[in-house]
């Protein structure tokens, strides 16, 4: 009788905390964009590793298997919610530009994968030539001006160590994460709130944190903004690397989340869309913990909701669906073309 492979309950843990850091996230920033100190030091803190530790789990889920149809599933699903969130800002008193150029806010991610998944085959035939290349690109992309948020290119090419380090050596790093010692742990958990604390106090603009600026925009020199770019990314493996060596191996909350993770990540938006407009409160005074206090608990009530099996089901499905439509579609037209002799 054939077996599946069981999951790894380190990873649905890790992409468990992660999508909660990411709605978390999400609703810190509609409260005061980075102003309120109380917000910006939480803020700086997720921002530092969370989206290149999502991209190292991603790495070290992407198959090399029936690519096609795994690029096709995310092109539907960016072109779906492109549609949606157009539609919710249009009903919305927000005011958010749009562009055919550039995915709509959080979907930038799934563009990503799509040129994530397109490497593949050229990161197989050289592994470790690709992760060597990878980090020099990642440092070195940030000194194109014109690198911006269009087609999600600077975020996918600074991002990029980790995506090909997670295919190649993913699995690898995160045995090795798993057994370093408890003390060890503590020491390098407590190195990377030091390096938050760092970031924050100097105040680092969070555009050197999205990924998605030119060192020219940042107001850097090439010099300084190679500098701060593979410090970042230094301090983002680091930081990814400790999270990992955190995660349970048995089943759990976190890892019953993480499972159901793509439906909370598309879906989440929505939900911070229609409570911006009651979050500015964060801004001035005693105001700011109130904001805190309520984005927390919004967090993890979205995130508890989209985690129900029947959302995630539906959005995988969906996909799914379209695809198999998509490919029935194609064997049609293509027994319809006359066999040339």
């Amino acid at each position: 009788m054939a077996t599946s492979t069981p999951r790894d309950q380190r990873l649905d843990s890790a992409k468990g905390i992660l999508i909660s850091l990411v709605v978390l996230g999400h609703l810190l920033e509609a409260t005061s964009t980075w102003n309120a100190e109380m917000i910006r030091l939480p803020l700086t803190i997720i921002y530092m590793f969370h989206m290149p530790a999502f991209v190292f789990l991603s790495g070290i889920s992407a198959k090399r298997d029936n690519l096609p149809r795994r690029i096709g599933t995310f092109l539907v699903l960016l072109l779906t919610f492109q549609a949606l969130y157009y539609a919710a800002v249009w009903l919305s008193p927000l005011e958010r530009d749009f562009s055919p150029f550039m995915p709509f806010w959080l979907l930038w991610f799934l563009l990503g994968m799509i040129w994530w998944l397109l490497l593949l085959p050229l990161v197989w035939r050289a592994p470790r030539s690709a992760v060597a290349a990878s980090v020099v690109i990642a440092v070195a992309a940030g000194a194109i001006d014109e690198m911006g948020y269009a087609f999600s290119i600077s975020r996918v090419l600074v991002f990029l160590p980790f995506f090909i380090t997670g295919t190649v050596y993913g699995k690898q790093i995160l045995d090795f994460a798993s057994n370093i010692g408890r003390w060890l742990k503590v020491c390098a958990g407590a190195a990377c709130l030091a390096l938050g604390w760092i970031l924050f106090s100097t105040d680092i603009h969070q555009g050197w944190l999205y990924g998605s600026y030119s060192f020219e925009r940042l107001n850097a020199g090439t010099g300084e903004g190679l500098a701060i770019r593979a410090g970042l990314l230094a301090v983002a493996a680091l930081t990814t690397f400790t999270v990992l060596s955190l995660m349970p191996r048995h089943r759990n909350p976190a890892a019953v989340i993480g499972r159901r993770s793509l439906g909370i990540f598309l879906l989440h938006g929505f939900v911070v869309l229609a409570v911006t407009p009651l979050l500015p409160l964060g801004q001035v005074g005693a105001n700011t913990v109130t904001a805190l206090v309520a984005c927390v608990f919004i967090a993890m009530l979205v995130v508890r909701v989209l985690a129900a099996p029947p959302i995630d089901r539906s959005v995988r499905q969906y996909g799914s669906k379209v695809m198999d439509l998509a490919s029935r579609i194609f064997e049609r037209e293509a027994d319809r073309q006359p066999v040339r002799k």
